[in-house]
């Protein structure tokens, strides 16, 4: 007997982080116990974006995946423990969701802002745990951009403008002008910025600008004679700022 799809809460609720929600099978895959549920708010692994992490009836959620349109919620050990039928109590991290939001509405913005002021398209999007890339269709970046994208991210953080999920139809997706062509084909999830850009994604995002905190560039390097650009955003900007202080107050006090 087939599943119906996962509904996916998260894709309009990104802020919910604690619910309860019925099992509708459990199982193994490669030596990891799984958990579907009928409905849940925890984001699998896609379009360039972590999983969340949490727990998930007292047991650690390790990753979370999809298998198709289901999502799978992977558990700490070999045993689901956990029947289909029961409803289980579930809490996402809520810092790492935070997080990964903050990543994910940064990258629209870094890649909107490339496009806006230099004619740079962003290729792809990668988020890892401690810092994200954008590959870019450019061979090399320059000093005096990246201060103006950076520059023009931050002061859209500033503003704190509303953030928005959209699901236009055809005639209102014509009138959108999205920044890129989509992937997918029928109903899209579009991410508005207002007044800067309009992107297809089925990620989690924040809901104001100001919820970035602030966007740092790192640096940039050359891979396959593409520009891969390194940046950091909210509290991850914030840690990178203190260790570079600390390094160069380690550095004065040799002097």
């Amino acid at each position: 007997m087939s599943l119906p799809p996962t509904r996916r809460l998260y894709l309009d609720d990104p802020f919910t982080t604690a619910f309860t929600a019925k099992v509708v099978a459990t199982g193994t895959r490669e030596g990891r116990a799984f958990v579907e549920l009928e409905a849940t708010h925890f984001y699998p692994e896609a379009g360039g974006q972590l999983p969340d992490r949490g727990r998930l009836g007292g047991r650690a959620v390790v990753d979370v995946q999809e298998d198709g349109e289901r999502v799978l919620h992977f558990l700490d050990g070999p045993e689901a423990g956990l029947a289909p039928g029961t409803a289980v109590a579930a809490e996402i991290d809520r810092a790492t969701r935070l997080d990964h939001m903050q990543q994910h509405t940064g990258q629209h913005m870094l890649s909107a802002a490339l496009l806006e002021l230099f004619r740079i398209p962003t290729l792809s999007f990668h988020m890892g745990a401690e810092g994200s890339t954008i590959d870019l269709d450019a061979a090399e970046l320059t000093a005096a951009q990246l201060e103006a994208v950076e520059d023009r991210v931050n002061l859209l953080i500033q503003e704190d403008r509303p953030v928005q999920v959209l699901y236009p139809d055809e005639a209102g997706l014509a009138a959108l002008k999205l920044r890129k062509e989509p992937a997918v084909t029928g109903r899209l999830r579009v991410i508005e910025v207002e007044g800067f850009d309009h992107s297809a994604c089925g990620g989690t995002h924040c809901t104001r600008t100001g919820q970035l905190g602030v966007l740092h560039l790192a640096h940039w390097e050359r891979v396959r004679q593409k520009a891969r650009l390194h940046f950091l955003v909210g509290m991850r900007a914030v840690r990178d700022h203190r260790i570079q202080n600390g390094r160069l107050a380690a550095l004065s006090a040799m002097l």
